[in-house]
């Protein structure tokens, strides 16, 4: 019987050291692939929050087209962990706010605008060109989105 379960188990089992063999393996594979997947999330954090703010320069100036009235972006916070800004409408009402900090769903680490304040007019000019530069971490780079007093939005 035991030359029977010896021949059985050859057919149909896993030896010990194929198994530590296979583990080190994907054990190996994995060290080299976990940095690759990190940095390519802060990437596309990165991406996503860049054409999160451009969609909204552009909704500022589509509210405003629509209501024929001004429309101003102001921003709230300045710091990493609190980096904000709110449309607001000529009442005063909040119509579109964003949070972009280390705090948010974005998990940026630097967060810069030009101005404080910008207006977007009806016929599509704003008051002030604006740039706001995005960080993610050191490997993701920075992305600026910029915004031309004619309202044109761009994502470098």
């Amino acid at each position: 019987m035991s030359r029977r379960r010896t021949a059985l188990n050859r057919l149909f089992g896993f030896s010990t050291t194929g198994i530590v063999g296979v583990v080190a393996l994907v054990g190996f594979l994995a060290a080299f692939a976990a940095p690759r997947v990190g940095q390519r999330m802060e990437r596309e954090r990165l991406d996503d929050a860049g054409q999160a703010v451009a969609e909204d320069l552009r909704l500022a100036s589509e509210l405003a087209a629509e209501t024929r009235k001004p429309v101003r972006l102001v921003v709230r916070g300045r710091n990493a962990a609190a980096a904000s800004y709110a449309i607001y409408d000529r009442s005063g009402a909040v119509r579109h706010e964003r949070s972009l900090g280390s705090g948010s769903a974005y998990g940026l680490s630097s967060v810069t605008f030009s101005t404080d304040t910008v207006e977007f007019y009806p016929n599509g000019v704003t008051s002030h060109p604006l740039t706001v530069t995005l960080s993610a971490g050191t490997d993701a780079g920075t992305r600026q989105v910029t915004m031309a007093r004619a309202g044109y939005v761009r994502i470098q």
